[in-house]
């Protein structure tokens, strides 16, 4: 290297809004033993405008894929589906 060359990096950053709620659709559902059941959530921001959201999911009751289809345990009952952003 002569003392006129310099070496560099660059990386992208992408700052977000910020996140005020998360919605779930649906927001009740009925999902018989072993059935599914696909979720969605969706970000908005202070101003109500819809915002990326980048979902954890969790569930009671069954198991929920991080594409937010819920499969329902065996046990009946009421059971909760929540979407967190990471």
């Amino acid at each position: 290297r002569d003392q006129f060359s310099s070496i560099q990096g660059q990386a992208l950053v992408r700052i977000f809004p910020n996140l005020t709620r998360i919605q779930v659709s649906p927001d009740t559902a009925q999902v018989g033993p072993g059935k599914t059941q696909q979720f969605t959530a969706v970000g908005y921001d202070t101003a109500g405008t819809e915002v990326d959201v980048f979902t954890k999911w969790m569930a009671t009751g069954g198991t929920i894929a991080q594409t937010g289809v819920f499969t329902a345990g065996s046990d009946t009952g009421f059971y909760r589906v929540t979407a967190e952003d990471t």
